[in-house]
């Protein structure tokens, strides 16, 4: 995953100052999601110690929104300031951890000012697969997270719970830029329109051709689990993404059923075709995508998948009923698990295309889009 080629207009008027660059959190960047499970997470619950938000931060069921202060990029090392604050509660007690910063490097962690003082609070498992730091900005992509053992003891001791124990906490899921949003935007509080992109997918929407020794793919479901970040910035304008039947949305994973395709037994190579489609709005900041019939193309040198744009604001001509490579897929080994007569690609990489870069005006190109399973049974 890469964040270059820089993405936003007006990339050009940012300056570096002694190595570090500074600036308010961009119209395109996404709120900071926390989401708590894990072993940490139930030690948590289980000694009666609740985590709550402190406004602007939200938290609904198991996901806490974190709003985004400013970035700072000095080297191969971003900071990035959280707004508002989470508050742990059990009884009476309380400990409330402010002044929230993510550092994303070599050592990702996140610190608070706890009772006047900062400390590290939590530890981020983010090698360098699951974060980016560039001049144009950072992210960590859903990283395992977990309190340090200092927060453990802290949290023992002021919440009067000698039982708690460490662990996992949950995952962490970041993007900020560090290009302001231009004075002006048509757009307010979301993502300027991009004018430098990726290189083009080959082949576009054209996904490839069938080869003479391929069998039929005649049944199965694919499972794309977009990024939770995504969801939750959708979310938090009050209308959630949806999906357009016999697709099915729930628990943050879309469910296709596969309508045909054919898998080359010789070479591994694969083509999925699903029915159904995705919606997703934000009618506040103009966003409105609904994409149909998507095809999972395993088959092309650049692996990909393709979707009837049947609604989208703010992009060209033509774009609108057209077929566009919207997601990038990163297989990795081409040939999938052989049970009997299914196919199984599992928790398959996705990231954001050239072309869907404009469409989905929140992200830069190649950036994490969650992943997916695909079962296909063969005829």
């Amino acid at each position: 995953m890469i964040l270059d080629p820089p993405t936003v207009r007006h990339i050009a008027a940012l300056a570096a100052v002694g190595g570090v660059l500074a600036a308010a959190p961009a119209a395109g960047a996404q709120d900071t999601v926390i989401v708590l499970k894990g072993p940490g997470a139930r030690a948590l619950a289980d000694q009666g110690v609740r985590v709550g938000a402190v406004a602007p931060a939200r938290k609904r069921a198991r996901r806490i929104t974190l709003p985004l202060g400013e970035t700072t990029i000095s080297g191969a090392t971003a900071t990035v300031r959280q707004r508002g604050a989470l508050r742990l509660r059990a009884g009476r007690r309380s400990v409330v951890l402010r002044d929230l910063t993510v550092t994303v490097g070599r050592r990702s962690t996140v610190s608070a000012r706890v009772g006047g003082r900062t400390r590290t609070v939590a530890a981020i498992d983010a090698p360098a697969a699951r974060r980016s730091v560039q001049p144009t900005g950072t992210y960590v992509t859903e990283a395992p997270l977990r309190l340090t053992a200092s927060t453990v003891r802290l949290l023992r001791r002021e919440l009067r719970r000698p039982g708690l124990r460490g662990g996992r906490l949950g995952t962490i899921d970041l993007e900020a830029a560090t290009t302001p949003a231009p004075s002006g935007t048509e757009i307010p509080g979301a993502p300027d329109v991009v004018t430098v992109t990726g290189p083009p997918t080959p082949g576009g929407g054209t996904v490839a051709a069938r080869p003479a020794g391929a069998v039929s793919i005649t049944g199965g479901t694919v499972h794309w689990s977009p990024r939770q970040s995504w969801l939750g910035y959708l979310e938090s304008g009050d209308e959630p993404a949806g999906a357009v039947p016999p697709a099915t949305l729930a628990d943050g994973t879309y469910a296709f059923p596969v309508t045909g395709g054919w898998y080359d037994p010789a070479t591994g190579a694969t083509v999925v075709d699903t029915a159904g489609g995705t919606v997703f709005r934000y009618p506040t900041h103009f966003l409105d995508m609904r994409f149909a019939n998507w095809t999972w193309d395993l088959a092309s040198p650049t692996p990909k998948a393709v979707a009837t744009v049947e609604r989208a604001t703010g992009v060209k001509p033509g774009v609108v009923g057209s077929r566009q490579p919207i997601l990038l897929l990163k297989p990795g080994a081409t040939r999938p698990t052989v049970e009997g007569s299914t196919l199984t690609w599992a928790s398959v990489p996705a990231t954001l295309s050239a072309e869907g870069v404009p469409v989905f005006r929140a992200y830069l190109y190649d950036t994490d889009q969650g992943s997916l399973t695909i079962s296909a049974t063969l005829g």
